[in-house]
């Protein structure tokens, strides 16, 4: 099985930008907030942390439920 990368650069409007941004901004900060919590605790395990910080990192980030997870992932 071959892997091919592509680079590509999209030209978005500025509402679009903002969207964007605004996803991006929210995505980080949620990154953040989780790997704090992760420090506190050590806690590494997907299904625990899913448990624990799901409800959190949809309602305090406004992610919606595969950005949550994907959070956790990360």
């Amino acid at each position: 099985m071959t892997t091919i990368t592509a680079k590509i650069q999209i030209y978005v409007s500025n509402d679009q930008s903002k969207n964007l941004m605004a996803t991006t901004n929210a995505y980080r900060n949620a990154c953040n907030w989780l790997s704090k919590q992760v420090f506190k605790t050590k806690i590494l395990n997907q299904a625990k942390l899913n448990d624990l910080h799901y409800k959190q990192l949809r309602g305090k980030f406004g992610l919606k439920s595969q950005m949550a997870q994907s959070v956790m992932k990360t």
